[in-house]
């Protein structure tokens, strides 16, 4: 029995001592915050979702107590803070995770952002342009490419950036749509002074002057679609035929809800298009820019949609008028009756040049169109011919995102994925439409003995070919295909 009491005595339990009581607690205060941890960044991420950035950074700040220099909150709080201008603040925190040491694109990221704060935008941008290819960091790339140009008051630019980065992550990503909101803001101030300047009317669908022509024959920017007033043209845009003013017009409203072609990109558009002014390229006579509202996370926070009102081309798309072409003359050129072939070679050589016009003033100002194709054309009631939808639209060659494609009139370069978008890229889709174009027609139909007739056809037939040369470098510039088809057509 004496045995078993001495099994008992105190002198055989554990020490506890200070030092021991105080590792539990570090222990304990880990573990406690462990399991706090993601939940401090969800409440941090949820903030931020709803803008409230106060609220946001303190929950950033509380991780940061207990895990000091932690290079991923870090990031989100430098982020963050150069979103909304504090360049102090961000800069200190990109500086403090760049002293840590971390894996080298995470690096490059965090360099970056250094880079904007101090206003060093050329280096930025070749680091976001590393970011952009890389699957992981790629939206960063994006974002830190918007936030340049939005710096720069490039707008239109960078709210094209923050659409891509919020499409390539969408989750825990909320401060490119944060600043979307915040340019369309000024856009629409921007948007209302230059259609006030080119007297082009602000107008909405409730305008006692708008009337919706209900008839059996729908149009698509001109083009004749049976059985319905109204053609959903590209997946983004809903297209009707209209009176404004007593005088037939196109309506080109946003599809509901699209994701391919969300209202920022509306907005480019139509900041484009007001600053356009000839005669090969649609005229917007009026424009409704919706209500701004500021609804969270949604790219497409303008209610009720916008819309264009725009020139009426009576004749039908280039690629409808070439199947059927109305049975009518005008200015000499005569129309065939077959609503297969027999156009007029002279009238193709006509709508040939002013294609080519069209394209021209763009290059010269630098506009790559992206999306050349006859359908893109509409023919109005005198024969002249109009450039339409600018949506995939780019300032600049050398693009890095890749726009939505239309295969038929494609480079092969693109098809292949070598190259972005450019000014040869557009020439080579431009001879494709040319091509459909002669192909339309049974030029060399009768001409056995009109020589003249066969010299323009050759001649025509070689500015095709130039065109649609494979290799990049050895298709005309767009002043040498406008040039030789005005000697044509002069001959």
């Amino acid at each position: 029995m004496e045995q078993q009491k001495e099994n008992f005595h105190p002198t055989n339990e554990t020490n506890i001592t200070n030092e021991t009581i105080v590792v539990e607690e570090n222990q304990a205060i880990g573990t406690i915050l462990n399991q706090n941890y993601k939940n401090l960044k969800k409440i941090a991420f949820e903030k931020q979702k709803k803008n409230d950035f106060i609220t946001s950074e303190s929950q950033f700040q509380l991780i940061l107590k207990y895990q000091t220099n932690d290079p991923k909150i870090l990031f989100c709080l430098g982020l963050q803070n150069l979103s909304l201008g504090h360049l102090e603040k961000s800069k200190k925190q990109f500086q403090t995770i760049l002293k840590l040491g971390t894996d080298q694109k995470f690096q490059t990221c965090c360099s970056c952002g250094l880079n904007i704060c101090n206003g060093k935008f050329q280096e930025a941008e070749l680091q976001c342009n590393s970011l952009k290819i890389d699957d992981h960091y790629n939206y960063l790339g994006y974002f830190f490419s918007g936030l340049i140009q939005e710096q720069s008051k490039q707008l239109s630019g960078a709210l094209k950036n923050y659409y891509y980065s919020s499409q390539l992550r969408i989750k825990k990503n909320y401060l490119p749509i944060y600043c979307s909101q915040r340019i369309v803001k000024s856009l629409f101030k921007q948007l209302k002074t230059r259609f006030q300047q080119q007297n082009i009317e602000i107008i909405s669908l409730s305008d006692s002057r708008l009337v919706r022509i209900i008839t059996s024959t729908g149009t698509n920017t001109g083009t004749h679609t049976n059985n319905s007033n109204t053609n959903h043209s590209g997946g983004h845009k809903i297209i009707s035929k209209v009176t404004f003013k007593n005088k037939q017009v196109i309506l080109a409203e946003m599809k509901p809800r699209s994701n391919k072609y969300p209202v920022i990109f509306f907005f480019r558009e139509a900041l484009l298009l007001s600053q356009l002014s000839h005669p090969n390229i649609i005229k917007i006579i009026a424009v409704s820019l919706g209500k701004y509202k500021n609804k969270i996370n949604d790219p497409n926070f303008a209610i009720p949609k916008p819309f264009f009102l725009m020139e009426y081309g009576s004749c039908g798309d280039l690629d409808e008028f070439l199947k059927s072409g109305p049975l009518q003359k005008a200015d000499g050129f005569t129309i065939g009756s077959s609503k297969k072939h027999n156009l007029d070679l002279n009238l193709i050589i006509s709508l040939s040049l002013q294609i080519s016009n069209a394209v021209s003033y763009l290059h010269n100002k630098g506009i790559i169109h992206n999306d050349i194709k006859s359908k893109n054309f509409v023919v109005m009631s005198d024969f002249s011919i109009k450039l339409i939808d600018f949506g995939v639209y780019e300032m600049k060659e050398n693009i890095k995102k890749k726009v939505h494609l239309t295969p038929n009139f494609c480079a092969p370069e693109l098809l292949s994925g070598n190259t972005t978008g450019n000014k040869k890229t557009d020439i080579y889709s431009m001879g494709l439409v040319f091509k459909q174009m002669i192909n339309s027609i049974d030029a060399k139909l009768g001409m056995t003995n009109e020589n003249k007739q066969i010299g323009k056809y050759n001649m025509f037939e070689n500015i095709i070919n130039t065109c649609l040369q494979r290799d990049p470098e050895k298709r005309p510039s767009i002043d040498q295909v406008k040039n030789h088809l005005q000697i044509i057509s002069n001959k």
